[in-house]
């Protein structure tokens, strides 16, 4: 009787306590609750890409496990490790240190999944002919620490084992979870089979010297790489590093010699300071975004050596199931006829998979039933290695014309028919994996410091900067030097599908080929020129611009031989006259807008100044201000000018009338009138929201605060569903409380 009379009492109380609580819980921070938590589980928020642990390299050993490794055992001084059937299992959380030799063996983690497992490499040289010399099973993270001064070698099989393989083991060092190496000792990885290193979720590399070689990946992330303070060498027949998340470089050293793209990121690639050397590859960095901040970087690349390639596809990394139709033959005579094409390729358009699928399926034929280039194919003696003459297929936007897509479709790649970095018909991107076609709203290059080196000796068809978006420069100082032939472009920006190149700060001494040559736009903040030369400059030509005092703003010497250049820097302004010398040769130009194209060449370039198609020579220092244009040389009208602009990148025709007249495009026209403004503000490229680091990490501060708000709103709605919920019960409480007593009463 007692607790029947107090039961609706204490059911108040308690749930009454549990809604003050989860109130608190709300409001914890205002009231200065500290938040406690796992520092090494805690998500990444703004710069912070490492923990405490990960940059930990000489963590305290007084209390690990010690383990000596000897021919084919090891002896074990400790608990949480065993040996069985030619392994050294760890099973637990805790620190272990290693030394010592196997002859055919290997280390496997596999302990809890919160487990968190520390191991110092000190001295450790490990052979395994069918598995990972270390493969982590399972844990929450491991630390691979490598002692200092100490010089560890894993080398593996050229063959994996069915179990092994069944795991999805296909590295040298192999993790499916977050794994870290650190310290400040040496590590040499020699892969036989696939990769050198794999993790399924993030790898991390903050210290050591660590050399890599792999007959595919040097590295293979399922997630994020993020690397600091390290001094990484990679050698590898694919991509250098492969990630599927974001990938960070913020300090240390990397050089790179891959067969294919030297840095590839499915997302997003940011560079924020360090030393990177690529001494051969065939493209240099592949991301959606690439951003650069900092740090000295220098690309020699056979293809483009910096692509932001908005289209990702399948294929022969090509989405082909997307190409739009061409017709019976879209290399006929009208267009882009090829002689000598080779089998399967007899002028028709090939046979395109009908899906993104199949099209995966196809790429994974071998070199021996792909079609091969024919004596008579044209520059047989030089074709590269994409296939026919440098010929590449494209994924077309589903909103361009044939004849705009294939103007310039996507050059960042090709089809492959055997040769080059696929050499046995394999495609560039793993078959396996889906890809999409992302918008070119989506995808950019953005510089805003640091020294930026590209170098191509023997490109067709190569870009230095690359994208199918924008390419916005903000700062650095950016020196390309591409083949003055060939159609190499040093800059590109996807103006065939709405993006703009535009500079507002930094150094660019960009060289090319003039056929192909870009300038900037004209709603760039900073003066630029682009130049191009009646005859090729020879290779080693010194080119320098100089002011109207005779003063000396930039100055370099450009490698290999060009057509075309494009200079700018911060002291260039309107209204000034500077002299371009390039040798012996001068050229004044008077800058009378923002982007001027002048030379003496016969080709302005396919899109010059602010993406228009390029006009006939106009003679020595003729320029279009971007108001003004020449009349159309009999037989030329038509093509190249203001009146039939749309689909080569220039301003839609049904807009030039409302700018004139200082009016805002309608919602429904093509450009948006934040395309169209001058606003340094408005030209700066919007972030991706990548996991793992803050929208836009090299934009101001308070550029995200609408973001901010939407997930402050979000929070808010999740902890009023709390409060709701908490009522919810109480009143359910109340009611069960009054029932109980109610029947206690009728019971008495």
């Amino acid at each position: 009787m007692s607790t029947s009379r107090w039961i609706d009492r204490i059911c108040v109380i308690v749930i009454t306590l549990s809604l003050i609580m989860t109130v608190l819980f709300m409001n914890g921070e205002k009231l200065g609750i500290e938040l406690v938590s796992d520092t090494d589980a805690e998500a990444y928020v703004g710069n912070e890409y490492f923990t405490a642990n990960d940059l930990n390299g000489s963590w305290d050993t007084s209390e690990a496990t010690v383990i000596t490794l000897a021919g084919d055992t090891a002896k074990i001084s400790g608990n949480g490790a065993y040996w069985l059937d030619g392994s050294l299992r760890i099973v637990q959380t805790g620190q272990y240190v290693i030394s010592g030799e196997l002859t055919d063996g290997n280390i496997v983690i596999d302990a809890k999944q919160y487990s968190k497992v520390w191991i110092l490499l000190d001295g450790v040289t490990i052979f395994c002919s069918d598995d990972a010399c270390i493969r982590v099973d399972q844990a929450d993270k491991v630390f691979l620490t490598l002692a200092e001064g100490s010089k560890n070698i894993l080398t593996g099989g050229e063959t994996f084992s069915e179990s092994a393989l069944a795991d999805g083991a296909n590295a040298v060092i192999f993790s499916h979870d977050d794994l870290t190496i650190n310290g400040a000792g040496s590590l040499e990885v020699v892969s036989s089979y696939e990769n050198g290193i794999t993790s399924k979720d993030d790898l991390i590399i903050t210290g050591g010297t660590i050399s890599v070689t792999a007959p595919s990946h040097g590295l293979r992330v399922n997630d994020h790489f993020r690397m600091t303070s390290a001094d990484l060498t990679i050698s590898a027949e694919k991509d250098g590093i492969h990630t599927e998340g974001a990938i960070v470089i913020q300090d240390g050293v990397l050089t790179i010699t891959a067969g294919d793209d030297a840095v590839h990121s499915d997302t997003s690639v940011l560079i924020l300071d360090g030393t990177i050397l690529v001494n051969d590859c065939y493209e240099g960095i592949e991301a959606l975004t690439i951003e650069i901040s900092g740090g000295d970087t220098t690309i020699h690349a056979q293809d483009d050596a910096l692509n932001a390639n908005g289209y990702t596809g399948t294929g022969f990394g090509a989405n082909m199931g997307q190409m739009p139709d061409m017709g019976e033959n879209p290399f006929s005579a009208e267009g882009m006829s090829f002689p000598g094409n080779p089998p399967g390729m007899d002028g028709n358009r090939p046979e395109m998979a009908e899906s993104n699928e199949a099209a995966s399926e196809s790429s994974e034929q071998s070199s021996e039933n792909m079609p091969v280039p024919t004596e008579g194919a044209p520059d047989a003696e030089s074709t590269d290695s994409a296939g026919i003459a440098g010929m590449k297929l494209f994924e077309a936007d589903t909103e361009q014309t044939p004849g705009e897509a294939f103007e310039r479709g996507n050059r960042g790649h090709r089809m492959s028919f055997g040769g080059g970095p696929e050499s046995e018909g394999e495609s560039r991107m793993d078959s396996t994996e889906e890809k999409t076609t992302v918008n070119v709203e989506d995808t950019w290059i953005l510089i805003s410091g640091g020294t930026l080196t590209i170098l191509n000796e023997s490109g067709r068809d190569a870009d230095g900067l690359d994208s199918n978006g924008d390419v916005t420069i903000t700062g650095g100082k950016i020196v390309i030097s591409l083949v003055g032939s060939s159609g190499n472009s040093a800059l590109d920006s996807g103006s065939e599908s709405g993006g703009v190149m535009t500079i507002s700060g930094g150094t660019v001494i960009a060289c090319g080929d003039s056929s192909m040559a870009e300038g900037f736009e004209s709603e760039s903040a900073q003066a630029s020129i682009l130049y191009t030369l009646s005859e090729t400059a020879a290779a080693g030509s010194i080119v320098t611009l100089l002011d109207a005092e005779g003063k000396e703003l930039i100055s370099e010497t450009i490698p290999y031989a060009f057509s075309a250049v494009v200079l700018s820097c911060p002291e260039m302004s309107v209204g000034e006259t500077y002299t371009i010398r390039i040798g012996e040769s001068e050229q004044t130009v008077e800058m009378t807008s923002v982007s001027v194209s002048t030379g003496t060449g016969s080709d302005f370039g396919m899109f010059s100044g602010n993406g228009m198609p390029g006009a006939p020579d106009m003679g020595h220092g003729a320029h279009w201000d971007g108001e003004t244009f020449p009349e159309p040389p009999e037989g030329m009208e038509g093509f190249g000018f203001p009146e039939n602009r749309e689909g080569f990148g220039g301003k839609p025709v049904d807009l030039q009338d409302a700018d004139q007249a200082g009016e805002t495009p309608a919602d429904d026209a093509s450009v948006s009138s934040e395309t169209l403004s001058t606003s340094s503000e408005n030209l700066k490229p919007q972030m991706p929201q990548v996991p793992d680091r803050d929208k836009g990490n090299l934009k101001e501060e308070g550029a995200l605060d609408e973001g901010a708000e939407q997930t402050v709103a979000t929070d808010n709605t999740a902890s009023w569903s709390l409060v709701l919920g908490s009522v919810l019960c109480l009143l359910l409480g109340l009611i069960v409380a009054l029932a109980y007593k109610r029947c206690q009463h009728i019971d008495a």
